[in-house]
């Protein structure tokens, strides 16, 4: 019975885990999109002033 209750530890271990990478991959997602929306306006007005 111990083995269980040792593989639920390390299943709720996983998940905590897998939602942390998640939050993680979030908030580099959202910094990308900040760059390529910075990086996109630069082009846009080196265009304009071109």
């Amino acid at each position: 019975m111990e083995k269980y209750a040792d593989e639920l530890k390390l299943l709720v271990e996983l998940d905590d885990r897998h939602d942390e990478l998640l939050r993680e991959l979030d908030d580099l997602d959202k910094q990308v999109e900040s760059v390529l929306a910075f990086w996109l306006a630069e082009r846009e007005a080196r265009l304009k002033a071109a």
